[in-house]
């Protein structure tokens, strides 16, 4: 580890402390440790060294370690702990917080000015973790991964593929996919079954084609391979320069859910998932989507989509929100006429005609337990409709117990 190994201090002391922080040292079960939450561990370790207040030094001189060395060095201990005890590690989850990285940096040091330093300090010490031989064991079982926007991963990402094969989840946000390309496409295909994949970028970049940072097509593209072990994909936050991108999905005849968000996408990948067949999907979310047509209006590429058997017959959630410059009665009137299972619905209305639309889709789903209206580009208030919901309730025998109206978004649950 790159300075731990040169601290100064009462090892053994260090190591009590640490165990005595996940309460191991006396009473031990390989079961009783089966995940790591990094961002748990490091809020407790920087509140037991507050309310300790031991310092550690360095050699020569004594110098004292800055407070995110001190607390780094006991992350790292408690991580030794958990690996030669012989835990056996289900769950993996990097996902830290602002506040909690805040509390380990210095009073006069500045989140953005210390970051960078801190960041890699942090992808050293789980380097260094993961490249022992214990760690490896304990890791060998592990099903689920996360690892948020926070913190370098390449090493991190390799270390994983020669260690996990047998992952069931993976959730990876990004805000420099490029950089990562090549590891995490290596650690996806090297698994045996891989049901759930979350891919997410950074919501606050803006995502051009030139772009590269948000540029998640090849990652897309590698589903091809293991493409009957998928269950649940997710796509947010970034953009995809290929027009036959979704042709990797195809074969993925196990998918459930499939849910896009905040995408730029190119229109012919939407005639590909029209002709998917996805009979076990249960779940098809697009939300703020935008869609390169290449012309200023377009026919909703979704009605082709809802119009195929294969994909609608079994559906039960259907979120198409955010679009714009793209028809939309078409494509209510598809849902009217190709549901009978819907148990949660959530699309926008942009004209008053198709209200009547809403009505129909109701009447056809006697199942349906919440709706969510989103009305971008009038000031319809629905009136008309929210009787109608009433009306339906009653005759339905449905007890209402949500009825938010916020003028362009209503939000209606049933028991």
């Amino acid at each position: 580890m790159y300075n731990c190994i040169c601290i100064v201090y009462k090892t053994q002391e260090l190591r009590k402390n640490a165990s005595n922080l996940l309460i191991v040292e006396k009473v031990w079960d390989k079961s009783f440790i089966n995940g790591i939450d990094l961002d748990r561990i490091i809020r407790a370790v920087t509140i037991f060294t507050q309310k300790n207040k031991n310092n550690l030094y360095r050699l020569p001189g004594y110098k004292k370690v800055p407070k995110i060395d001190q607390i780094l060095a006991f992350v790292f201990v408690i991580l030794r702990v958990i690996a030669f005890k012989g835990a056996n590690i289900k769950r993996f989850i990097i996902n830290l917080k602002d506040k909690n990285v805040n509390m380990f940096l210095d009073n006069e040091e500045s989140f953005g000015s210390k970051w960078n330093e801190t960041r890699i300090k942090l992808e050293n010490t789980l380097s260094t973790f993961l490249s022992m031989d214990a760690t490896k064991r304990c890791l060998k079982n592990l099903k689920y991964f996360v690892c948020d926007i926070l913190i370098d991963k390449s090493n991190i990402l390799k270390a994983l593929e020669t260690t996990c094969t047998n992952l069931q989840g993976i959730k990876i946000q990004d805000d420099s996919y490029h950089l990562i390309k090549g590891s995490l496409i290596s650690l996806i295909q090297s698994q045996n079954n891989l049901e759930h994949l979350h891919i997410q970028g950074n919501p606050n970049s803006v995502f051009d084609q030139g772009d590269s940072e948000s540029n998640i097509t090849d990652f897309i593209l590698s589903l091809e391979k293991n493409a009957i072990s998928y269950k649940k994909i997710l796509f947010e936050n970034g953009y995809v320069d290929n027009d036959r991108a979704f042709k990797s999905l195809m074969n993925c005849n196990n998918l459930e859910i499939l849910q896009i968000k905040d995408l730029k996408i190119p229109y012919k990948n939407f005639e590909l998932l029209a002709l998917a067949e996805f009979p076990k999907l249960k779940c098809l979310s697009y939300i703020n989507t935008k869609i390169e047509t290449g012309k200023p209006y377009a026919m909703n590429p979704f009605v082709k989509i809802i119009k195929n058997k294969n994909i609608s017959s079994k559906l039960q959630k259907l979120h198409l929100v955010g679009f714009v410059n793209i028809e939309n009665y078409n494509l209510l009137k598809a849902t009217a006429d190709n549901f009978k299972n819907l148990i949660d619905l959530c699309v926008q209305i942009t004209r008053k005609e198709e209200i009547p639309l809403l009505s129909m889709i109701l009447k056809n789903c006697s199942m349906m337990k919440q709706v969510r209206l989103v009305n971008p580009l009038s000031t319809y208030n629905f009136s008309e409709f929210k009787e109608f919901i009433r009306e339906w309730s009653i005759e339905k025998g449905k007890k209402i117990i949500r009825f938010d109206d916020y003028g362009l978004h209503v939000h209606i649950e049933w028991e």
